[in-house]
């Protein structure tokens, strides 16, 4: 899923940042790790990645409704302690 990266920490070794992004509902998802987790080849602020494992899909289409786990492949959970997200089939990029 595409996520917005916020710096929380450059001086840890590697860089604490927040990965930030709208669930189905609308609401703010913010996941708390290491910089190299969520970057794509950018450092922080910026854009970046959160992998996650599709569990179930509801429609067809970008509008499907897509419930993923954050446990596989990098054993995240968001900063409520959620370890799976509901989002918007079209807010998913398979990996390449």
């Amino acid at each position: 899923m595409r996520c917005q990266l916020m710096m929380l920490d450059a001086d840890a070794q590697p860089p604490r940042v927040e990965a930030r992004f709208a669930d189905a509902g609308g609401r703010l998802v913010r996941i708390l790790d290491k910089e190299p987790i969520f970057v794509d080849g950018h450092d922080p602020p910026g854009q970046g990645w959160v992998r996650g494992t599709e569990l179930r899909r509801q429609g067809e289409g970008p509008e499907a409704r897509v419930l993923v786990s954050l446990v596989l492949p990098d054993s995240l959970e968001t900063a409520e302690g959620a370890d799976t997200v509901e989002v918007w089939a079209k807010d998913l990029v398979e990996a390449g």
